[in-house]
């Protein structure tokens, strides 16, 4: 078996609603698909934000790296190999997430040949994975109202809030948060870097009162005195996200204290993803897998990963973003049901995207 061709799928998915994030207001988001095909008919898939504000890098220029530089060192190329394609891979720089979706893709086509779903293949814990329900900025009563109809309606026993634009606002909503939703329900909060550091140690005392277990990128975390003074401050445990896209960097923050390591993997592959999981293990630190602004074909990848690893099970994984968007692109997207993701025993994902929806959202 071969790699025969790339193929790649431009698309823009609207949001239900308009988000509004750290820095801007957004209707949709533009994503690369990625589909790696053998000269025996299988195939995998993948997929990576092209957002140039997060990433740097815009969908065309994924796309043109991926079929003027990935696509010579692959075609030939037995898909199995999968230490040696990533060793050819990286003689090159990558263009955004352009290595780690290859990466993604091609444990799915291998998943396939295997004839197993990724979970197992990628190690096999669980085919159950917990899910955290996204709760965006908005109005104190918009963000109660969505919250109580995301429990209802799909179980969700832990919630996901973003603040980090008003800290005082923010402390307030928790507490309104926490009173609607009981004390068992798990509560944790995403800054996005957006506090100054008086005001993250400040929410960071208000968010301990009313029992939120992480409180993500506080504000600006470099790595200074500054930062080990936050650590160590925050009477809520710190998991870094922005500044942890490498095992080196996950251990960098790490020797700071930090408490919680959020993990994309779409942007950083599941080898190195695996790596930074395990230097955590050794630390005794928990590793979350984040949300990405995926579709079902990202977020699906990521919860396989999640269920594959028995060291990730202290947190739920946060990748349902695709219930905010005004469409899926798999002919069986995953479902959430008591706040859980039951993953398909089938091979690789377990479902493809369906020409309707890449006709339906198509860019390119």
């Amino acid at each position: 078996m071969r790699i025969a061709r790339l193929e790649t799928h431009v698309v823009y998915v609207p949001y239900v609603s308009p988000i509004t994030w750290a820095s801007r207001v957004s209707e949709g988001d533009t994503f690369v698909l990625l589909r790696i095909v053998t000269d025996e008919g299988l195939d995998g898939w993948a997929e990576a934000l092209a957002n140039p504000q997060w990433s740097g890098v815009v969908a065309d220029d994924m796309v043109r790296h991926l079929a003027e530089v990935y696509e010579p060192l692959l075609v030939g190329a037995d898909p199995l190999w999968t230490e040696r394609l990533l060793a050819e891979l990286a003689r090159v720089p990558a263009r955004g997430s352009s290595r780690s979706l290859v990466e993604l893709a091609l444990c799915d086509l291998q998943a396939r040949s295997a004839g197993v779903p990724c979970w197992k293949y990628l190690g096999g814990w669980t085919d159950r994975v917990p899910v955290s329900w996204l709760l965006n900025r908005g109005p104190v009563e918009q963000m109660l109202e969505e919250t109580g109809a995301a429990m209802e309606g799909y179980g969700f026993t832990a919630i996901k809030v973003k603040v980090g634009t008003d800290a005082r606002a923010d402390v307030a909503a928790l507490g309104l948060l926490r009173d609607a939703v009981g004390p068992e329900t798990l509560l944790w909060v995403d800054a996005n870097s957006g506090y100054g550091f008086d005001d993250a140690l400040w929410a960071a005392q208000g968010f301990a009162e009313v029992g939120v277990r992480l409180f993500e990128d506080p504000c600006t975390l470099d790595l200074s005195e500054q930062t080990v003074r936050l650590l160590e401050g925050s009477p809520v445990p710190v998991m870094v996200d922005r500044r942890v896209n490498s095992a080196m960097s996950a251990l960098d923050y790490l020797r700071l204290g930090a408490s919680a390591l959020n993990l994309k993997v779409g942007s950083t592959g599941y080898r190195e993803s695996r790596r930074i999981i395990s230097i955590a293990d050794a630390h005794d630190v928990p590793c979350v897998i984040g949300v990405g602004s995926e579709t079902d074909v990202g977020s699906l990848a990521s919860l396989h990963f999640r269920a594959a690893m028995p060291e990730l099970a202290a947190f739920p994984a946060e990748n349902i973003f695709f219930m905010k968007l005004a469409g899926t692109l798999l002919d069986e997207p995953p479902r959430v049901q008591d706040g859980f993701v039951q993953l398909s025993d089938k091979p690789g994902l377990g479902t493809t995207p369906s020409e309707a929806a890449l006709r339906r959202f198509r860019v390119s």
